[in-house]
């Protein structure tokens, strides 16, 4: 008997979907920004408690997004 692959039982005969992911930044308002992706992901909320400059914000909500990107990609 052969035991069914680790992919094969998460599926339990579901056919996987392919997702486009497209994430882009929207801003909070106050300073605050988010990544947000077309499936439905969110990144946590970056600048809102204004500790640092707006550009550091910005490039934490675009890291999180390249990395959602490419976690997303390894699927």
């Amino acid at each position: 008997m052969t035991r069914p692959s680790a992919t094969a039982r998460s599926y339990a005969g579901k056919t996987p979907m392919a997702v486009h992911h497209s994430t882009t930044i929207r801003q909070l308002g106050e300073g605050a920004v988010q990544a947000v992706c077309s499936c439905g992901w969110r990144s946590a909320v970056f600048g809102a408690d204004k500790t640092t400059g707006t550009m550091d914000p910005l490039q934490h909500a675009a890291e999180a997004a390249d990395l959602h990107e490419w976690e997303m990609s390894l699927r």
